[in-house]
């Protein structure tokens, strides 16, 4: 069973967490972007994550499963948008193969596109001070933070407590372990043509990001019609704390583009 949470009225949005996040790091990240809009947004805990209980098999297949028969509870024919973040945008990807032209847009950040590390092409991390940072609080995550941001600084960290620490807090650590050793969809390479003519498109992507590269980013944007990809050059996975309003402001400007549309 999936935990959810509802936010405001209008054109459904379900956002996807990444792999051992929560709610969380998309809700307190996007709410400020949407409030008293004509959205209705849809915040989940993917199983094993979260409020979520693990689903009986820990593998990628059995999450999507979980996902889609949410969706279909909740949307039924519905047009909707979907917003995920890395194992949320691989998701995110595939809720096509079900829902097609229902999707009116996918917005994606620093999503896997391969789900095996071995087969994905990546990009070198680096590390660019913006002032010195205290680690008083929470400083057990000192470790992690300085392997997956860029920008290394008091306001990035601040962002990385509120959005990430909160999800790694609530995981289900054995869930988490078994599911990424069946993390790959058998359809995966089939992606592009799931994807509708219809279904608006924006990839975001860090240049510096070595958990899910951006090649390979690039090159499925080049395959799926109605798509834009954006490389952020001082950006690494956690693309939406290094680069926070530029994240944004690509965001409002996808979702104008649905309106406009």
């Amino acid at each position: 069973m999936i935990s959810y949470q509802i936010v405001g009225q209008g054109v459904p949005i379900v956002f996807i967490h990444g792999l051992a996040l929560d709610r969380t790091s998309m809700r307190d990240f996007f709410e400020p972007l949407l409030k008293g809009s004509g959205w209705k947004r849809y915040y989940v805990d993917l199983p094993g994550m979260g409020n979520s209980p693990g689903t009986p098999q820990a593998d990628v297949q059995t999450v999507l499963a979980a996902l889609v028969t949410f969706i279909k509870a909740q949307l039924d024919n519905e047009k909707f948008v979907v917003c995920g973040r890395s194992f949320g945008g691989y998701l995110a990807s595939f809720l096509t193969k079900t829902f097609g032209s229902q999707i009116r847009g996918i917005f994606l950040t620093c999503p896997v596109v391969k789900a095996h590390k071995e087969e994905r092409v990546l990009a070198q991390h680096v590390t660019k001070p913006f002032g010195t940072v205290n680690y008083i609080s929470h400083k057990e995550f000192k470790t992690d933070f300085l392997a997956m941001n860029v920008k290394i600084g008091p306001h990035q960290w601040d962002l990385y407590q509120q959005l990430i620490i909160p999800g790694l807090q609530r995981r289900d650590a054995g869930f988490i372990e078994t599911l990424q050793r069946n993390y790959q969809l058998e359809f995966e390479s089939d992606l592009p043509r799931f994807i509708s003519p219809q279904t608006q498109l924006m990839i975001l992507a860090g240049r510096h990001d070595q958990i899910v590269g951006f090649q390979q980013q690039l090159e499925l944007g080049e395959r799926v019609k109605n798509s834009t990809v954006v490389l952020l050059q001082n950006a690494g996975h956690n693309l939406f704390i290094d680069e926070e309003m530029k994240t944004a402001g690509y965001f409002k400007g996808f979702l104008q583009q649905l309106v406009v549309k």
